[in-house]
C-alpha cells in the first residue's frame, strides 16, 4: 500500500523529531519544484529550510523542447555545480 504524501511527510518529521528531540539542528528538506508539496511540508513540518533538488530541475529541463544544458555536460561538472549550490545554502542559512 502506498502511503499518502501527508503521511509520508509525518513520518519523515517524526523520525528528524526522534533523531534530534530538543530541535537544536537545522532540518533541511532537499525537494523537486512542486509548490503544492512546499506548503505541504510547511504545514507539517514547523522550521524547516527546503533547499532545491538542482539536478532533479536539470533533468526535467533537458527532457523539454528548450533544454537547460547540453547532453554533451559532463556529470561530475554538475555534481561539482550542485555541491557549490549547496554549500552556498549552508552557508545562507547558517546563522551561528
Amino acid at each position: 500500500m502506498e502511503a499518502s504524501k501527508d503521511s509520508f511527510i509525518s513520518d519523515v518529521n517524526e523520525e528528524m523529531n526522534r533523531r534530534d528531540p530538543r530541535g537544536e539542528k537545522l532540518r533541511v528538506v532537499v525537494m523537486d519544484g512542486e509548490r503544492a508539496l512546499h506548503r505541504r511540508v510547511y504545514r507539517i513540518m514547523k522550521g524547516v529550510v527546503l533547499v532545491l533538488d538542482f539536478l532533479h530541475v536539470l533533468e526535467i529541463g533537458n527532457s523539454s523542447p528548450t533544454p537547460l544544458y547540453s547532453m554533451t555536460v559532463n556529470a561530475a561538472v554538475l555534481g561539482a555545480w550542485l555541491v557549490v549550490c549547496m554549500l552556498l545554502a549552508i552557508r545562507l542559512f547558517s546563522w551561528e
